[in-house]
């Protein structure tokens, strides 16, 4: 009899697992727009739980630098005051960058937007004077193209659009101002959110195999923040020294094209490439294709030194995975993700490999790799 009924109990069971299965499926669409409303609620919440990630090291970091002045009130309000210090010297960084490298970068927004008909003047007598490009009309072309870029973004339609956008800009600010409200709340509160945190794998995880797992987490949080943090100062530093390079070549949007090695930089492979492209098509409108050459020689040159030298250094070799692994991560993740998926590919492919040597190794998940 009690088999019986277990088997009625399974065939139901069964029974509402499939129901559930074909309803999910029939509505997919209605849940996957509900999860995409609910994700952009929490937004701001996501944002500021990765903020509040890159930050909390370097508060910890000046919370020990507080703690060294012998004051009672001070070491009962470290964490406080080693977040407002730290805050305060971030939006005193950015104050600098917006008074003296924006007014640059519009700057030359304005004079490229200003030459645009004299470099299509350059273009037409470099093309008119080469038999083979004179073939192929590339300068009605790219005037048609510029008119049909008019006409398609200047209508009535288009400048609603284009309303739409400034709202979504403004939407993004708000979201923007609420994440940083929201990383300086959890950078305060850490240590209630580690306690949580550790409740929590203490419930689902048990005994040795919860230490296993905080090892992992923590190599996991090592190998992110070395990357990134490295990567950030390797993007500066090659950006700067590209900007008062091209500057000294006298090539024009000097530091608009630094901030755009800066940014390619973060990208592997595919962002240097793109940005000594744009460098060179600058270069070869402002003084001819024959001396941008030894501009774009250069930074070839400079990509070389920082990929050989410079970034291994700064990074320590913090992702050790090949070259081949690199790009294929790249192409993988930035399909799947775009450019953020390019960005943060490397470090978790450099996570899957580790976490696979020390499978491979021992046939277990045992932190047996990861160095204490």
């Amino acid at each position: 009899m009690k088999r019986m009924e277990n088997y009625w109990v399974k065939v139901i069971l069964v029974g509402i697992i499939l129901i559930a299965a074909y309803k999910l499926f029939d509505n997919i669409k209605d849940i996957a727009y509900a999860f995409g409303y609910f994700i952009d609620i929490i937004m701001p919440c996501i944002y500021g739980a990765v903020i509040a990630f890159f930050l909390y090291r370097p508060s910890k970091r000046v919370e020990k630098l507080v703690l060294k002045i012998n004051n009672k009130f001070i070491k009962r309000k470290s964490n406080a005051i080693s977040v407002f210090f730290l805050y305060i010297i971030i939006f005193a960084f950015l104050g600098l960058i917006i008074k003296f490298l924006v007014p640059s970068i519009f700057g030359n927004l304005e004079e490229l937007v200003a030459n645009i008909p004299d470099y299509i003047k350059k273009i037409d007598h470099f093309v008119s004077g080469n038999s083979f490009l004179s073939r192929f009309d590339v300068v009605e072309t790219l005037n048609q193209k510029a008119a049909d870029f008019i006409s398609k973004n200047l209508s009535t339609q288009q400048l609603n659009k284009y309303i739409g956008v400034i709202s979504n800009i403004a939407d993004s600010f708000v979201t923007f101002f609420l994440s940083v409200v929201l990383s300086i709340y959890m950078l305060l509160e850490k240590e209630d959110i580690f306690k949580i945190l550790n409740k929590i794998k203490g419930l689902i995880i048990k005994d040795e195999k919860a230490n296993i797992f905080g090892r992992y987490v923590g190599e996991i949080i090592n190998i992110f923040y070395s990357y990134f943090a490295g990567l950030a100062l390797d993007a500066v530093l090659i950006g700067t020294i590209s900007a008062i390079a091209l500057s000294l070549f006298n090539v024009p949007y000097a530091v608009l094209l630094g901030l755009l090695v800066a940014v390619g930089n973060m990208i592997p492979f595919f962002g240097p490439i793109v940005s000594a492209a744009m460098i060179y098509i600058i270069s070869a409108i402002a003084f001819g294709p024959i001396k941008a050459i030894w501009v774009i020689l250069f930074q070839l040159a400079l990509g070389q030194v920082d990929g050989n030298l410079i970034q291994p250094k700064i990074i320590s070799n913090s992702t050790g995975i090949s070259p081949l692994l690199v790009l294929v991560s790249v192409i993988v993740f930035g399909g799947l993700f775009g450019v953020v998926g390019m960005i943060i590919g490397v470090p978790i492919s450099a996570t899957i490999k580790m976490v696979l040597t020390d499978y491979f190794d021992n046939r277990k998940l045992d932190g047996s790799k990861i160095k204490e």
